[in-house]
């Protein structure tokens, strides 16, 4: 009994510092990043980047107020804000950008580091990463700024409203940024030279990060048409319509926003479903320029990630995303290609979790120890009491059991001429009678080889 406890313990032990110190497993397939065809959500015990790091990530997801990780394996981040809109992915995967306790922080994906950068030092509300992923566009206060994350250092770009929170995109060449405050469009250049601007048609609202064509001549701006939400294209030059091929509209989707472009021409977007029991498309446009951030968080909403194709009437699935993900993020270099699904794996075990499955083995462990020897002599009673119950009713009451005549007028007289007399007793044909609890009386045995009567 002993041995077995310190087996137990030694496995419960070890299964916790394996726990403990457990990497991550790395992204496979030679470390390019891909959209997975289909995602799940990660179990309660899956650890924390900070515990298993992975190399890089392809999407964000928000689950039960807090943040998926999606590389090659799930992992959680401790974060309240909607991937995609408070918190945001580097276009290699490797950086998440989020704004905390009033200061910025950045974390590589792989645990190798993590800065932070205060109000007063560069840090503010992250907004949008350039395409390259060497500038951060973040908010703070009424300025709009570009971070450098390597050197630490910032330039104003731009005057925004307090607390905005609008997306910024920026040209695939990195050379251009365009932002939006009211129903004016800005773009400027990333030197902070502001190029030009132009009036945003009422309701439309900038599309997202992917918003810039891949030529960089126009900027797709989102509205919504009936019960779904449909993008537009205005040219950047001016903001006249691009007579380029309308995009199919996002069906039963309360806003949606683009992430960017393959290069078969098509739009990978993301709608946001609005939960069942809301009525219609939300109000998207709260303020000088705001979309609200969480436009898919109420309980219930779904999102999609979807692909856009000019002149086809349908959208295309691009990945499945189960129920209870609220909002998402995708890298941009993910954006490209397609892979097979990402699999929940069942290790590595987050700490604090495998610490409580330890402990309760320990605990039951030690009560088998201090008490084991009673409970194994009340079973080992129980046991042998049950035992004999089921013996007893085996034997029948002709056989020791409980007083009484055999059979109690059931049975006697069935066969072999036996019976029952008028003076009570039973009657045989010349052999015994036996009945429980007893034998019949010398003097009323009757003469003759004796005969066993059973129930």
């Amino acid at each position: 009994m002993r041995k077995s406890i310190l087996i137990v313990l030694a496995a419960g032990l070890a299964g916790l510092a394996v726990g403990l110190i457990a990497p991550g497993n790395g992204l496979s397939g030679g470390g390019q990043l891909a959209l997975p065809r289909r995602i799940s959500t990660p179990y309660p015990w899956t650890p924390s980047l900070e515990q298993a790091p992975l190399r890089s990530a392809s999407v964000l997801i928000d689950i039960d107020d807090t943040v998926g990780v999606v590389g090659d394996s799930y992992r959680r981040l401790s974060l309240t804000g909607p991937p995609g809109e408070g918190v945001l992915l580097s276009p290699d995967g490797t950086r998440v950008a989020y704004r905390v306790l009033g200061a910025l922080v950045i974390r590589a994906v792989d645990g190798t580091s993590t800065r932070v950068f205060p109000d007063g030092s560069g840090g503010g509300a992250p907004r949008g990463w350039s395409a390259d992923g060497t500038l951060l566009a973040v908010a703070r206060g009424a300025e709009l700024r570009l971070l450098e994350p390597g050197s630490g250092q910032a330039r104003t770009v731009g005057t925004v409203p307090a607390e905005w929170d609008g997306p910024v995109a920026f040209t695939r060449a990195g050379d251009r940024l365009a932002y939006q405050v009211g129903q004016r469009m800005v773009i400027a250049g990333t030197d902070g030279a502001q190029e030009s601007g132009f009036a945003v048609p009422a309701g439309m609202v900038l599309a997202g990060k992917g918003a810039w064509t891949p030529d960089g001549a126009s900027l797709l701006v989102g509205a919504a048409v009936g019960d779904g939400w449909q993008f537009r294209t205005l040219r950047a030059s001016d903001g006249s319509v691009d007579p380029a091929p309308a995009l199919a509209v996002l069906r039963h989707a309360g806003a949606g926003r683009a992430l960017g472009w393959r290069p078969d021409g098509t739009l990978v977007a993301v709608a946001y479903e609005p939960a069942p029991a809301s009525s219609g498309a939300a109000p998207l446009v709260s303020g000088p320029g705001r979309v609200p951030s969480g436009t898919g968080a109420a309980e219930g909403a779904r999102v999609r990630v979807v692909g856009l194709v000019r002149g086809e009437v349908a959208e295309r699935s691009l990945m499945e995303v189960p129920e209870g993900v609220s909002g998402i993020d995708v890298a941009g270099q993910a954006v490209v290609r397609s892979e097979p699904a990402v699999g929940v794996a069942v290790w590595p075990v987050a700490g604090w979790w495998l610490a409580g499955v330890v402990s309760v083995v320990l605990a039951v462990a030690g009560l088998w120890r201090v008490h084991g020897r009673g409970l194994r002599e009340r079973l080992r009673r129980a046991l042998e009491t049950r035992a004999a119950r089921r013996a007893g009713k085996k034997r029948g009451p002709g056989d020791g059991g409980a007083p009484g005549w055999a059979g109690r007028k059931r049975g006697l007289g069935d066969g072999g001429g036996l019976g029952w007399g008028e003076d009570g007793r039973p009657l045989g044909d010349g052999g015994e009678v036996r009945v429980s609890g007893g034998e019949v009386p010398a003097d009323a045995r009757p003469a003759g080889p004796r005969t066993k009567i059973r129930e």
